[in-house]
């Protein structure tokens, strides 16, 4: 069971620090237990309502800051919870290092590295792909 902080933490990106922030306040200054009770009784609608799935099903880590999302190439949207925040772009001087796409099958390994590939090729950027299961072979940028 998540304490009312970890709760909040999921909130915060969702209704902005100032909404979570009063939200904490209204919960700590009460004394008494019906009262904290409901306040956290509407923290867990509020994650129910605007959450997808229920926070127990899955880890929930907090999306990155937009200004840490800014750089050269796009290769993506940042999603929390089922919402599209921002883009996600790589700077070019991240780019001249090793880097490998870890995730499960089905994660979007492929669409990520195919879309990476696109931006490189389109800057005339040279990249080198390792391709063991044909995934690539075949597709044209």
């Amino acid at each position: 069971m998540l304490s009312v902080d970890e709760k909040l933490k999921i909130l915060q990106p969702l209704l902005g620090t100032r909404k979570v922030m009063g939200l904490r306040g209204m919960y700590y200054m009460k004394k008494d237990f019906r009262d904290k009770s409901r306040i956290e009784n509407h923290i867990d609608l509020l994650i129910s309502r605007l959450a997808k799935k229920g926070i127990d099903e899955e880890i929930i880590l907090p999306p990155p800051e937009a200004d840490k999302c800014k750089g050269d190439i796009d290769i993506g949207k940042v999603e929390y919870l089922g919402i599209e925040r921002q883009s996600f772009e790589l700077k070019l001087k991240d780019i001249n290092r090793h880097m490998g796409i870890f995730g499960s099958t089905g994660s979007g390994k492929t669409t990520f590295a195919r879309n990476l590939i696109h931006q490189l090729h389109k800057r005339k950027i040279p990249f080198l792909v390792f391709d063991w299961e044909k995934s690539y072979r075949s597709w044209h940028c």
